[in-house]
């Protein structure tokens, strides 16, 4: 919570409007990550890369690589060295729209 002497002098909705302004600038929303997502995949990447680098759980890049998938903006390439995801010619579009 604030911590600001102002504050106080606010009305409970005033504190949850800020609350709620404050949790927006500190998450990213669901279209940002495929975004961010689709970016590390236009030259190829492992998903734990992609955890990493995007700074998601497993649990929540497994979600946003099957939605991803589904949606066919990203395809999985499996080979012997493993799985790779890349970014399809219909994700680019979406980078394009996106930026």
């Amino acid at each position: 919570m604030f911590h600001h002497p102002l504050i106080y002098h606010l009305s409970s909705i005033e504190r949850i409007e800020m609350m709620i302004t404050a949790e927006r600038k500190n998450n990213r929303g669901k279209i940002q990550i495929m975004g961010d997502v689709l970016a590390l995949g236009t030259s190829g990447i492992r998903k734990t890369h992609i955890m990493y680098k995007a700074n998601l759980s497993y649990e929540q890049v497994h979600l946003y690589l099957g939605e991803l998938i589904e949606k066919r903006l990203i395809e999985q390439d499996v080979s012997p060295d493993g799985v790779v995801y890349r970014t399809t010619e219909k994700g680019r579009e979406f980078l394009l729209h996106y930026t």
